[in-house]
């Protein structure tokens, strides 16, 4: 779940066009271009946020960071969103029902036979 931080922080990288060919926002820019109204402490909190749940990548070279890099989630975050949706509907409605009419089916079917072969039975041991 993202807070109001995060969201602003992903729609600025969206919108905005990446310092290098490889995707990565570096610190100057996003502070040069962003960080002017908060602080650059509060966008190093946000960028460990959303690299720890996969939003962004932290860019390193030599084991500095140097920016960081959009992942297919936090480009296409709407596309995750729908997917997580219909897999909540399918397992938690649609499994339901349809296990619901089945056993339903089962039981109409089946009840009416099993009860006269269980009535036959227990006559022919009387």
């Amino acid at each position: 779940m993202l807070n109001r931080n995060s969201r602003k922080f992903l729609r600025f990288l969206r919108n905005s066009k990446p310092d290098f060919d490889d995707r990565v926002y570096t610190y100057a820019f996003i502070e040069e271009h962003y960080a002017k109204s908060i602080s650059m402490e509060s966008v190093f909190a946000t960028v460990r946020y959303l690299d720890k749940i996969g939003y962004l990548e932290i860019a390193t070279a030599n084991g500095i960071s140097l920016g960081v890099v959009l992942t297919e989630l936090s480009l296409h975050p709407y596309e995750f969103q729908i997917e997580r949706i219909k897999n909540f509907l399918f397992k938690s409605i649609l499994v339901p029902i349809i296990v619901s009419f089945v056993t339903t089916l089962i039981t109409n079917l089946l009840a009416p036979n099993l009860l006269q072969a269980l009535l036959e039975y227990l006559q022919e041991l009387l």
